[in-house]
């Protein structure tokens, strides 16, 4: 590696460092890191390196590690990253804040990206107060940061949200493990927090205290939810007291959900603000958008190497043990020995990796699969035809987008196995981007609707085999809301 693109490499590892959430003292995990930099283009493996580790390692001039042993298992090691104290302050990304104030006159946060990023930013971790009027520095979505990334949400909060909203299962399974009873609903409410502070409607003003009842600044935003009269459900927010070194580092806290005019939150939103928050829109105002309707093969392609390479263990076990067989036994591995690997294992990670490869430069094989895939997306097309539900809208967070979903069924024509994720790239120009398991699709398709679909809907969809970290991140590993693993594959990394 030559100087000039350790520099660069230098320089793009510090802006994603600051987009991702830390402790009180800086740590992030470097498996966050890696995914960050794969979604940035930067894979370690093209600069001569086998494993991630090495390749931080070799910056060890403005990076520092350490490893601990992981609390759900000791036997897994965790590696963490940060910037080395002395470097911190000559490395910090200026993060801006825009504050666009509304017709109403009413402040609305708005995401905006800093001039180095389009939609990633660095983080201040601290917040200032003045004049009495706490006054949070760092902005609510830096480009990778849910809501418990700015605001403190207590794990009962999302049960009781739950509670409140009209009945609707937030689990995968029938008997979910426990602490996972409202995973979807925790992925679904951090994701539309991210949408709704890109559009502008994170509002701001002033409240009166329940307990003081002192003025206090206070924040709103519309869930999407109703309640079982169908009233909008509203989260508010205010200033997190407890705010600061060794304690929650998030500025604000989540204080209740509540419907207009309702307890003393609800009558402090329906008072205090000119005009009700707004629900998050996916679709310009134009739920046209939301249909695909002129998708067929000639304008459909699809990004085949990235599916065969990157996401080749999505595919369903027996669908590879039939169409890999030759290339599964040169790689000289048990699949069993694989598959009882966590996801997260980067072992895991490396054998389908080297299995895709293998794949995507074998002539026979790649054309297997290229036109098993080709027969599948022939079908859904027709089944679209026929009803237009077929393709599921789903929102993409780190490019605030939205696309459709395809069933892919790729053994048994009436089967679905696989969602594939298509986006309009110019006019009636359409993109395959990659494919997604059934569970990561309805995690996605959820932030905008509830599916109504005949082939993605949880009954068709068993436990994950790996339970995903939570999408909203407290920053602290003892709360019950936080759960283990990488999130950089649901929601986040097509």
């Amino acid at each position: 590696m030559d100087k000039e693109t350790k520099v660069k490499l230098a320089e793009i590892i510090v802006e994603t460092l600051g987009g991702i959430p830390a402790d009180v003292d800086g740590w992030k995990q470097m498996a966050t890191l890696g995914s960050r930099l794969r979604m940035m283009g930067v894979d370690f493996r093209q600069y001569g390196y086998v494993k991630l580790r090495p390749f931080i390692e070799s910056f060890d001039n403005i990076l520092e590690l350490r490893q601990v042993e992981s609390a759900h298992d000791d036997k897994i090691k965790v590696c963490y990253v940060r910037l080395r104290r002395q470097d911190s302050s000559e490395t910090e990304q200026n993060v801006s804040m825009a504050v666009d104030v509304r017709d109403d006159g009413q402040s609305a946060y708005r995401a905006e990206p800093s001039e180095h990023r389009k939609s990633n930013g660095s983080v201040k971790r601290n917040g200032t107060e003045k004049d009495g009027v706490f006054t949070p520095e760092r902005r609510p979505y830096d480009g990778e940061l849910l809501i418990g990334g700015w605001a403190y949400v207590h794990p009962n909060s999302i049960e009781a949200l739950a509670r409140m909203a009209l009945p609707e299962r937030w689990h995968y399974g029938d008997n979910p493990q426990p602490g996972h009873e409202y995973d979807l609903l925790r992925n679904y409410l951090g994701y539309t927090f991210i949408r709704i502070c890109h559009e502008g409607k994170l509002l701001f003003s002033e409240c009166e205290d329940e307990k003081t009842h002192k003025k206090c600044q206070c924040a709103a935003f519309h869930t999407g939810l109703a309640d079982k009269k169908y009233e909008p459900i509203y989260a508010m927010l205010t200033p997190n007291v407890g705010y600061g070194p060794g304690k929650h580092s998030q500025p604000w806290y989540l204080k209740s959900f509540v419907t207009a005019s309702e307890g003393h939150w609800g009558k402090q939103l329906y008072e205090s603000f000119s005009s009700l928050p707004q629900r998050a829109d996916y679709f310009n105002g134009d739920l046209r958008n939301a249909v695909y309707s002129n998708i067929t093969k000639d304008n459909l392609k699809l990004d085949y190497k990235h599916i065969y390479v990157s996401r080749l263990e999505r595919f369903p076990r027996d669908f590879l043990e039939i169409n890999a067989a030759d290339e599964i036994k040169q790689l000289g591995v048990d699949l069993d020995d694989i598959y009882n690997l966590l996801p997260t294992d980067r072992r895991r990670k490396d054998y389908f990796y080297k299995l895709g490869s293998l794949i995507n430069n074998n002539a026979s094989t790649n054309r297997k699969f290229k036109n098993r895939l080709d027969d599948a997306i022939d079908l859904a097309l027709r089944r679209m035809e026929w009803n237009y539900k077929t393709a599921i809208p789903v929102y993409y967070a780190p490019e605030n987008n939205t696309a459709i979903l395809l069933p892919l069924a790729l053994l048994d024509d009436d089967k679905v196995d696989l969602a594939l994720v298509v986006s309009r790239v110019a006019g009636e120009k359409y993109q395959g981007e990659t494919i997604l398991t059934l569970d990561m699709a309805y995690k996605n398709s959820r932030l905008i609707t509830r599916p109504d679909s005949d082939w993605l809907n949880l009954d068709n969809i068993g436990s994950p085999s790996c339970y995903i970290n939570s999408e909203i991140d407290n920053g602290d590993e003892s709360d019950a809301i936080n759960g283990v693993g990488d999130t950089a594959d649901v929601t986040g990394d097509w």
